[in-house]
């Protein structure tokens, strides 16, 4: 048992600390994108299906001896590959460089290409070692049951998420990482091979007694195999569709990659440890609860601060993940069917991600795929409720009904709440909060005790009706928020590096009337359509704003500055955005932008653009198609320096953070590309969640520069609020008398630095 605990153990903190290692290896190459993720959590659900399927396939086909030297033969294959990774590379997992053409046009197949190169091997043996093992441990154990080892594997993947974020990422390098990996695998394959000796060869430790199975349920019928699909396809697709909007707004981070995931296999290791942690009376009443509040946190969206958006999603995730965990073990099937119970797991669990990270993409023009899960959630528990005839559907639950009221209490007293002198407060003390819920309580209280014994609170009319008023305004959100996409819309496209929206503002105001881009749910821009005011620099970007004062100040764009070979002034852009900086390049000056998404490119240039501010630029303008970091570095190596006198940094998608453009080395490769001491560098960090001005200075600080923070409100007609952070070492530039007084006051806290080893994201969240 020891060994078997042992060997099950650390092949899932394997397989997980293998994910996030690799996942963050490879951001830097798809633009640090949240996309990358949830292609990752694809790709590892496909893998351990294989997985499943391979276990599945030699548990009912093969001898055991002959389980144990095919498994062995693998365990052998996989250390090979590994070591020839580590000769030839200095770190396990082999990687090749993913073409420039294949990131832009398809980055899906490429990043799942990555993936398969570098893990593909170690990763399948990995995934099939849980489920093998199980069916060892029940053929040298028929008297014990196997399903405590699941709970036991999950429990090392829950141990391998939560150490990773804290104490491995932050004191262990990516290589360091990779090669500590190795050395646990090589442990592992040691211990999996003694494992199968032992449990797939031995003769039955207990004589071969068996204990009868209080749960039979005989053989497994059809409708049985589409409800472990799609009881499992739902809690997937929901992972990823949490995941989804948490990394798109804050970062694609290892903490937001590991907090929706927890939860998740929390929700496993909970349902398959024992009964006694689901039940309907508790799970289901929380389960609708939080579905409402979700619903309506998503569309309030970026009135309220993100730390109640993560407590929303993730009380979401977990109640229907338990919900529907704890049905599938209700439905699990005998020992005997024991592989292929995993394998229908995993199976749906490959259908949910699937449909987020390949067909949500394609079909959707928006982030809908959360409000579609939950539409098909509660009417598929609808019908799991429905089979069982002893469920709250045919005999209502007093504790549902009491859940019942108090909720609705608690909605009447807010909406009464609404109407006083704070109606147009989001926020509320939380005095008020706590008043809400203790008279909402107490009203519940006083209204339940009287009809507890009524008919009516044993009915099973109403459980039926609530459900189904449950999916009702499930599926009126999912409008709403299908109609706001198209909401004055010219265009609109979702791809894999997020959604892309133009859309006007102010049809009805000749003077405000623009053309505005959105990229999630962020303005990147917008151009007005009176030719007047067509070459006017906006948002982020006016003259006010730091890059505006940035080129209007800058040494070099002094007319009576000697000019040089090359361009008067060169500038360079990572994130192109709507091109407004076009607007500060005069004739004789050159700015190169760096973009990564083809849409973006096609908006802002060439005949069918939507915006001229490139178009109708004076100077000579580039476009360098992929991520911004990497085209510089290659530049480097094959034409040289660029000789940028600015270089500004706002390749930001959405409020997510592009942490690989934030760090030590990427700092390293900008300073390169700069023409002399006179040029600066200016960093977007306009943000709802993080304050990087800590950040900046400790930059700063490493490379002898001057932190100068422009916070600016904006410019008639329409002002926009802006911050940037403006680096130096132009003694000249930093005392002219018009920037010092548009300058902010420096941090006075601690300073920090980012490198592609570390980062830091908590120590910077802004405190709401």
């Amino acid at each position: 048992m020891i060994l078997a605990t042992l060997t099950v153990f650390l092949s899932a903190w394997l397989l997980f600390q293998v994910e996030l290692i690799v996942g963050k290896e490879l951001l830097p190459w798809f633009g640090g994108t949240a996309t990358v993720w949830t292609t990752c959590l694809l790709f590892f659900q496909v893998l351990l299906l294989a997985g499943y399927v391979y276990a599945h396939l030699s548990a009912t086909r093969l001898s055991r001896r002959a389980q144990g030297s095919l498994h062995l033969a693998l365990l052998l294959a996989a250390l090979a590959y590994l070591v020839w990774g580590l000769a030839g590379s200095g770190k396990p997992f082999p990687f090749v460089a993913p073409a420039r053409e294949a990131v832009l046009r398809r980055p899906l197949p490429a990043l799942l290409g990555l993936l398969t190169i570098m893990i593909g091997l170690p990763f399948l043996v990995l995934a099939a070692t849980s489920s093998l093992v199980q069916r060892w441990f029940k053929a040298g154990f028929p008297s014990r049951s196997p399903y405590r080892l699941y709970a036991v594997s999950n429990a090392g993947s829950l141990l391998a998420l939560l150490t990773y974020p804290f104490l491995i990422e932050p004191r262990i390098g990516l290589v360091r990482q990779g090669i500590a990996w190795f050395a646990l695998f090589a442990v592992f394959a040691v211990a999996c091979g003694s494992c199968a000796l032992r449990l797939g060869t031995s003769n039955p430790a207990d004589g071969g007694k068996r204990v009868p199975q209080p749960a039979s349920r005989g053989s497994v019928r059809g409708v049985d195999v589409v409800l472990w699909l799609l009881l499992a396809a739902c809690p997937s697709a929901l992972l990823l569709s949490v995941t989804n909007e948490l990394c798109r707004e804050v970062a694609a981070v290892p903490f937001l990659w590991v907090l929706p995931l927890v939860l998740y296999l929390l929700s496993l290791i909970l349902c398959f440890d024992h009964p006694r942690w689901y039940g309907r009376r508790v799970w289901v009443p929380l389960g609708a609860a939080a579905t409402l509040v979700t619903l309506i946190t998503a569309y309030l969206g970026v009135r309220l601060p993100i730390p109640r958006h993560v407590l929303s999603y993730s009380a979401l995730l977990f109640c229907l993940a338990m919900i529907c965990h704890g049905e599938l073990v209700r439905l699990k099937p005998d020992d005997k069917h024991l592989t292929a119970f995993y394998v229908a797991i995993a199976s749906g669990g490959v259908l949910g991600s699937s449909f987020v990270a390949v067909a949500a993409p394609v079909f959707f023009t928006g982030y809908w795929e959360l409000h579609v899960t939950i539409m098909v959630a509660w009417p598929l528990l609808f019908a799991v409720f429905w089979r069982d005839k002893t469920s709250f559907l045919f005999k209502g639950d007093p504790v549902h009904f009491f859940a019942l009221i108090f909720f609705a209490g608690y909605i009447g007293m807010n909406l009464f709440l609404r109407v006083l002198p704070m109606r147009n407060t989001v926020f509320y003390p939380r005095w008020l909060t706590a008043l809400q819920v203790g008279g909402a309580f107490a009203a519940a209280l006083v209204l339940f005790m009287p009809v507890r014994n009524r008919p009516i609170v044993h009915g099973r009319w109403w459980p039926r009706l609530l459900l189904g008023i449950l999916v009702f305004l499930a599926e009126c959100f999912m409008l709403q928020r299908v109609r706001s996409t198209y909401v004055s819309t010219l265009e609109v496209s979702r791809g894999f590096y997020g959604v892309v929206r133009v859309h006007e503002e102010a049809r009805d105001d000749p003077a405000r009337h623009r053309i505005q881009l959105t990229h999630g749910r962020i303005t990147h821009g917008f151009q007005f359509t009176a030719p007047e005011l067509r070459r006017v620099p906006t948002t982020y970007h006016s003259p006010s704003s730091g890059v505006g004062i940035a080129l209007r100040f800058h040494v070099r764009m002094d007319p009576a500055y000697p000019v040089g070979a090359g361009p008067a002034v060169n500038i360079g852009v990572t994130g192109l955005g709507v091109g407004a900086l076009a607007a500060y390049a005069r004739a004789g000056d050159g700015i190169v932008f760096y973009e990564i998404d083809p849409r973006v490119i096609a908006l802002a240039a060439g005949p069918g653009a939507r915006f001229t501010y490139l178009n109708n630029c004076q100077a000579q303008t580039e476009i360098v198609p992929g991520d911004a970091r990497i085209s510089m570095q290659e530049e480097l190596r094959t034409r040289g320096a660029r000789g940028f006198d600015v270089l500004a940094l706002d390749a930001f998608s959405s409020d997510s953070v592009p942490v690989h453009l934030l760090t030590i080395e990427a700092f390293e490769t900008y300073i390169r590309h700069l023409r002399d001491e006179q040029s600066i560098i200016a960093v977007n960090i306009s943000n709802r969640f993080v304050d990087f001005r800590p950040l900046m200075a400790g930059i700063a600080r490493h490379f002898g520069m001057e932190l100068i923070l422009i916070e600016s409100r904006g410019d008639p007609p329409v002002p926009y609020r802006s911050a940037w952070a403006l680096l130096t070492r132009c003694a000249d530039f930093a005392e002219k008398p018009e920037v010092r007084r548009l300058a902010a006051p420096l941090p006075s806290g601690r300073a920090c630095v980012w490198t592609d080893d570390y980062s830091n994201l908590f120590s910077l969240l802004r405190r709401f």
